[in-house]
């Protein structure tokens, strides 16, 4: 009789049977929180191709480790069976499983420990335990990885965060503007189409978009509002002036007695332009209303734009860019000038971006005052 050897059994090569990327081993006495590498991995599970299916596995396969902590010195293989993986998840079905668990292991987030006959199990040889089943060791050679691919993820949605936000102003600026510009220009400009390109933006809003297509949008808004801001509403910066006209200079009278303490005058010395402090606040009082302390200082004056700036309903992605673009000093007061006529602007955002649009395109002239000498000898 001839002798056949007997060949250990293996199930067919399938989708759940694939080979798991090469993975690093951890090094000694290296540890981890398993739950916060499993919150590092949710955050980043685009980068890996992972979906929360997926996770939803992995995060069953970890409530059969007991310990909290991933340790290279310990056994790191746990070997439930496919009916205790499923109850834990909730009845979902073996072949859905099984599926998910392929995908974690094409990941390289498991690594496939098989026994002869395909079973999941624990032995002891002697001294030694063997355990075959789904091992847990990639999660630890790969905690550090995981937690930069979290960090980036974070960091990708702060960006679109930021300018989905932008998009969203800029969408409204234009909605605006368009229907100024019906109003006081409307042979200037293709009004309909610009219309169009509001409501359709609006539109793509409402869906999740990635960051390239909110960049295509947002460079898509930024030359449709350009060629607007001569065309649509008045957003220039008045000229400040100190002279005795009309209904220029803010009349304040008071009843306080005498004996109340006056607060210090604020510096008359004016900046490099000519422009005063004083000038400012004299033809700008509305300013000095909403400031939580009494401005007497250029720096006081930028600290009481910083507060009021987003009571008046710009945006603070706005704001910074006008800081940016314009200057602390300018941004500042072209916001005192705003709250003069603070019902007269329909959008308050739109009228800081407008001004931030004319400095990047070079034409924005910054606000001066004219003094009454200087006005007689013209």
């Amino acid at each position: 009789m001839t002798y056949i050897p007997q060949v250990p059994f293996r199930r067919p090569t399938n989708c759940a049977r694939t080979m798991a990327p090469r993975t690093p081993k951890p090094q000694a006495g290296t540890t981890a929180d398993k739950w916060q590498v499993l919150r590092d991995l949710v955050t980043g599970r685009a980068a890996l191709g992972l979906s929360d299916r997926d996770l939803a596995v992995l995060q069953a396969l970890l409530s059969f480790h007991p310990p909290q902590m991933l340790d290279a010195g310990s056994d790191l293989v746990v070997f439930p069976s496919n009916a205790s993986i499923c109850d834990r998840l909730n009845g979902m079905p073996c072949s859905t499983m099984r599926r998910h668990l392929a995908r974690l292991v094409d990941a390289g987030v498991l690594i496939r420990r098989d026994s002869p006959n395909g079973k999941r199990y624990a032995r002891r040889y002697g001294g030694n335990r063997v355990a075959y089943g789904f091992d847990l060791s990639a999660l630890l050679a790969r905690a550090g990885e995981f937690a930069m691919l979290a960090d980036q993820a974070r960091e990708e949605a702060d960006r679109i965060r930021a300018l989905r936000e932008r998009v969203s102003l800029m969408r409204r600026d234009l909605a605006a503007y368009v229907e100024d510009g019906r109003l006081h220009a409307p042979d200037r400009a293709n009004w309909d189409a610009l219309s169009d390109l509001a409501i359709l933006t609006a539109r793509a809003l409402r869906r999740k978009l990635d960051l390239p297509a909110l960049e295509r949008m947002e460079e898509a808004l930024i030359a449709a509002i350009e060629p607007m801001i001569p065309c649509a509403g008045p957003v220039e910066t008045e000229e400040l002036s100190t002279s005795d006209a009309p209904i220029e200079q803010h009349q304040h009278k008071t009843d306080i007695d005498s004996f109340v303490k006056k607060e210090p005058p604020v510096p008359l010395a004016p900046n490099s332009d000519g422009i005063s402090l004083h000038d400012v606040l004299d033809r700008c009082s509305e300013i000095q209303v909403y400031a939580p302390e009494p401005i007497r200082t250029w720096e006081g004056l930028f600290r009481a734009a910083e507060t009021i700036a987003p009571m008046t309903g710009i945006a603070l992605p706005v704001w910074e860019e006008a800081k940016l673009r314009l200057g602390v000093r300018e941004a500042s007061i072209a916001l005192a000038i705003m709250l003069e006529r603070y019902r007269e602007v329909r959008s308050p955002s739109a009228y800081m971006r407008a001004l931030g649009l004319k400095a990047l395109a070079g034409t924005y002239r910054p606000a001066r005052i004219s003094y009454p000498s200087e006005k007689h000898a013209a």
